[in-house]
This record gives C-alpha cells, structure tokens and sequence, in this order.
C-alpha cells in the first residue's frame, strides 16, 4: 500500500510538471505568434491552439478540421505542393516543412503561413498521430518580395544604362529604352509619345491630371475602369488595350514626353512596376538630352575643327598649369616653318621658346605670366623659321579659359604672322616722312621757279608761258614717280625720253646712247629732270632741236668703284650744226636753266657739271651719283 501510495504521489508531480512545461510553451508560442495543432488519425479529431483560427482567419463560428481536411483554405496553386508532402511523411512516419498560401474566410486576404508537421506513431495506442507548429510569415513574405523586385529593378536599369551608353541618336535611345522595358515587363507593347505641342497642362482629366502632378496614371482594366469615359473605354476595346501605365516627363511645367506601357489582358501592375517605368522615362529623357547635348558638341568641335584647318592664323591652348599645348591648329607648320612635332608631345613649350628670338624671349613668358593670372594680352615677338631662316614677326592674341571655381585651367591664343602688315606699317611710315620731306622740297622747288622766271621775264604773258613749262616738267616726273612701287626706281633713260617726247624732239635729229635701266636716286630725279627740261627747252628755242640742220646727241654711261660701290652716271648732252654768231656773248647770259645746271645740281645732289655753249650749240656734262643698284646687261 505504501509503494503504491508513493507511485500516485510521483505521477501526480509528473501531470503538474507536465502542465507546468506545456503552459510555458504555450506563453512562447503565443509570443512568437505560432499555433500549434494536433490530428489523431485514428478518430480524424484535430485539436488547435487558440491562436490558429486567428492566424487563419476564420469566421465565428467556423471550424478548422473540414477546412483543412479539404485544404479548401490554401491557394490553388499551392495544393498539390502541400498535399504530397502530408502524403509522403504520413507514408513514412516523417516530417516536413513547408512555405503556403491560404485565403481568409475573415477577410479574403491571401496570407503565407510557414508549417512544420511530424508524423508518429504511439508505442502504446499503436495509433499514428500527427503534431504541427504553423506561424503567419506575410510579413517576411512582402519583405522579400520587394527586396526581389528591388534588386531586379537594380540590374534591369544596369542593363538599360549598357544598352543605351552606346546610343547617339536620340529617337534611337528612346526605342531601346521602350523595347527593352516592355520585354522586362512582358507587356505586348511599350513605346514613347510625345504631346502635340510643348505647352502646360491645363486638362484635369485622367491622365493628363496625373501628368500635371508629374505622376504616373495607370489602369488594371479598361473595360471597367471608373477614370475613363465610355468612348474612351470603347476606343481600347477596339485597339485590343485591355491595362495600360503612362509615365509623364516633365520639365518646366511642359509635358514634353510620356513611356506607354500596353498590355492586352487585365493586369494588377505593382508599386515596384510603376515605380520602374516612371525611372526609365526619366533615365531616358536623361540620356536623350545628353546625346543631343553630344551631338551638338560634336558638330561645334567639327565646326571648330574646320576653322582651325581653314584659318591662315594658329589657334592654340595650353594647359595653364604645365603650360604644355592641348591644342595646336596646322597653321603652325606654315607660320613657323617647323614641323607639327614642334608643338606637340614632350616639352613642347621649351622646343617652342627656341624659336623665338632670344631678344623676345623674356617679353613672350611675361605675357603668358599675366594671362595665366587672368589678364588678356596682345603682344608681339619674332621667330626665325627653321624652314628658310627667315625671320617673322607674330602677333599673338592671348586669354584665359576659366574653368570652376572660375579658375585659369587653359591659356587660349591665336597667332597671327604680320610681317607683311609691320613692314608695310614701316613702309608707310617711311613715306610719310619721305612725303614731308618731299613736299617741302617741292615746295621750294616751285617757289624757286616762279622767282626765277619772274626775274628773267619781260612780260606777264612770257612768265606765264614760261613758268607753266616748267610746272609741266615737274608733273611728268610726278606721273612717273607715282607709278612706281616702293621698291623701284625712276629709269634715267626712261626720264630722258618722256622729257624729249614732251618737247616734240623728233628722231631723225636726236640721237641717244646709252644703257637702259640706269636707277636715279628718288631724291634727285626732280631736279635732275629740270635740268634736262631746261636743256631742252633752250634746244627747241635756241639750239639743235629749232634747226633743221641740228643734231643732238645725248650719250650716258655709269662708272663705279672696284667693289661696285659709289656708282655714278655720267650724262653727256651735245648739239651741233647750230649757228651761234656770238658765243662768248651767249655764254655771259646766265638764264634760270644754266644757274640750276651749274649750281643747284652740285650743291643737292652732289654733282659734277659742265657748260659750255660753242660756234656750234651747247655742251653739257652731268655727273651725278645713282642708287648703287645698277648692273650693265
């Protein structure tokens, strides 16, 4: 009695412990939101936790054994899953763990449940028995589901960056963009439309306002759709449109464009889908603009390119900081005579500055100094061309190109080679002083003449005849002066003969001799072609050319140092078959022509003369110097 006493009182603390055990998990359960469930099948009786109705959603009332004998609360497409493993662990007295989808009677809401079933037999009873936990993890479910479609939304819009880096044409970027899209979403359709003009909007309706709030618009079905009006629900139905989203694009307040989505069944479109068609209208409005933004760079530089080629002047630029070229126009080989090589690649700068001039050197660097300080500088030095030696002068106009922060990155220039301009500066220069001197020379040319015709005159109509002579002998060698370039020179021979044409000196009586092309220094052509005009003169009044039976003959030749230096030319004038009855009275009469000859000649140009009048006509001998540059052919 004793034992069995103490075996009543063991088993009474094993039921209290037992309890003890199964309310403690029972408290974790139901912190962890599981329910826990058991089904004899032997009697078919299923017995559950508190917490399973709630998890599974049932009405009052409801029980959970002919609904889940049934599995008429999971998902169909999760059935035939759930039912093999049941069958397999009830064939095998094993376990399973499984992942379903079931429909709440409460709310219709489609859950996921987690379960974890075991299936045992009992060692006394001999009857199988199948024990399970089962947990609501809808919640993880959606987590992992956005996370998915997260990661896919990631490397689908990698992949579209690839496919439309490439791209350069704008219209090109946008079908790739629509195409790609559609395949990734499976839609019948996706493409790109652009509204009528670009203009804000001002239409409330359906898409148009959503466009307005530069939100996407999007219907599941457009047969029943409630934001469309019949026609147009009718409209889709014709185009076989059945779900549609429209993402807007909109910049400044214009809808300049909308990504279409098409599909020709009714279809539920997620957050994560609207989400990535409004990126993708965004990205390629992005990637449209940057190729057009492209494309004109690439005609601008093209156009540059072109100018630079065609110019005659360098266009050129510098790194500021290393100072190296970054840009050289082709116009350098021609301007300094140097291969390309000289302004590209290695230390172009110190090969550059060896072409300058070393005199110019220290100026160049200065200026390039202050345009990298930011100050515009036009200034000019000169090179010699390693070409031909030659020396040119080159004017170069520098600036700064800013970059951020609105610093000095590049030193822009163009170079122009103006020696041509500077020598003819220097040219003009020189004639403007040569002009001055002239003119005050010309001036006293004609004061002089006018005094000494007055003086020799014995009327008014005498010193008009004249004196408008020898202003005529002054304008011819004016005409022949204001023909020649700045380089030339006034021919002696050429003088000669414009001086006798112009007294009507025929050839049968005159006879010249002599060497063409004899250079008269400028400053002595004047008064040289005076001389002769008062040789001449006197000759058609006086002397050989008013005699029928007069000859003259006027030889020249030129004379010059051994080293060809102080080159003079010697004029030789001679009449004869003249009758002077007096000659010796004729000599004593000193005339304006025999004064110039014999003083004025000497004393400006440094000549040597002789004048002599015979029984015959008039000697005369003119020694004077010439420009150096003759050579006798």
């Amino acid at each position: 009695m004793f034992q069995e006493s103490i075996g009543l009182a063991e088993l009474h603390e094993l039921r209290i412990a037992l309890a003890d055990k199964e309310a403690q998990l029972g408290a974790v359960l139901e912190a962890a939101r599981m329910a826990s469930w058991r089904r004899d099948l032997g009697t078919g009786r299923t017995t559950t936790s508190e917490l399973m109705a709630d998890l599974w959603g049932l009405l009052p009332g409801q029980t959970f054994e002919g609904n889940a004998q049934d599995y008429q609360l999971l998902h169909p497409d999760d059935v035939m899953q759930q039912r093999g493993l049941v069958k397999n662990a009830l064939a095998n007295g094993g376990a399973w763990h499984t992942e379903f989808r079931a429909t709440r009677p409460r709310d219709g809401r489609v859950v996921w449940l987690e379960e974890r079933g075991t299936a045992r037999i009992d060692p006394l009873s001999g009857r199988m028995s199948v024990d399970g936990l089962i947990c609501d993890i809808t919640e993880r479910k959606l987590a992992e589901a956005v996370l998915r479609e997260s990661e896919a939304r990631k490397t689908f819009l990698l992949h579209l960056n690839d496919v439309l880096r490439p791209l350069a044409d704008p219209i090109r970027i946008q079908f790739e963009a629509a195409r790609v899209l559609g395949r990734h979403l499976g839609a019948d359709r996706a493409y790109y439309g652009g509204p009528e003009g670009e203009h804000p909007l001002t239409n409330e309706s359906g898409a148009a306002a959503a466009a307005r709030k530069q939100r996407p618009f999007f219907v599941t079905d457009t047969g029943v759709s409630h934001s469309l009006s019949d026609e147009t629900r009718a409209a889709y139905g014709a185009l076989g449109i059945r779900a549609f989203a429209s993402a807007p694009v909109i910049k400044e307040g214009a809808l300049v464009w909308s990504l279409n989505v098409i599909s020709s069944t009714a279809r539920e479109w997620t957050s994560d889908e609207i989400l990535l068609i409004k990126e993708v209208a965004e990205r390629t409005w992005a990637a449209a603009e940057r190729a057009k933004a492209e494309e004109a760079l690439n005609a601008s530089e093209e156009r540059f390119r072109e100018f630079a080629a065609a110019s005659s002047d360098i266009l050129w630029i510098r790194d500021a900081r290393t100072m190296q070229f970054n840009f050289v126009s082709a116009a350098f080989s021609e301007v300094y005579g140097a291969p390309m090589e000289e302004a590209a690649g290695g230390n172009d700068l110190k090969r550059w500055a060896k072409l300058i001039e070393p005199e110019d050197r220290g100026r160049v660097f200065g200026a390039l100094r202050r345009v990298r300080a930011g100050d515009r500088v036009v200034h000019e030095f000169r090179i010699r061309r390693p070409s031909d030696g030659q020396i040119r002068w080159i004017r170069d106009t520098a600036f700064p190109l800013l970059g951020n922060g609105n610093t000095v990155e590049y030193i822009g220039g163009i170079g122009q080679d103006y020696t041509n301009e500077k020598e003819a500066s220097d040219r003009l220069q020189v004639l403007i002083t040569e002009l001055q001197h002239r003119t005050r020379n010309q001036i006293a040319v004609v004061r002089s003449l006018s005094d000494k015709t007055l003086d020799e005159s014995q009327s008014l109509e005498e010193y008009r005849g004249h004196y408008g002579e020898r202003l005529a002998a002054l304008g011819r060698v004016q005409r022949l002066l204001s023909r020649i370039s700045d380089d030339d020179r006034v021919m002696f021979d050429e003088l000669l003969r414009a001086e006798l044409a112009a007294h009507g000196a025929s050839p049968g009586s005159v006879f010249l001799e002599g060497p063409s092309g004899v250079p008269l220094r400028s400053r002595s052509v004047q008064t040289l072609a005076l001389a002769l005009h008062e040789l001449a003169t006197n000759a058609v009044k006086y002397g050989a050319i008013a005699s029928p039976e007069g000859r003259l003959h006027i030889g020249w030749h030129v004379t010059e140092n051994e080293d060809g230096t102080n080159q003079r030319l010697n004029i030789d004038w001679r009449e004869s078959g003249v009758n002077i009855s007096d000659p010796d009275n004729a000599l004593q009469n000193r005339g304006y022509g025999r004064e110039l000859i014999e003083r004025a000649l000497p004393y400006q140009l440094g000549a040597r003369t002789l004048y002599e009048i015979g029984p015959t006509g008039v000697h005369c001998v003119i020694d004077v110097p010439i420009s150096g540059a003759f050579r006798a052919k």
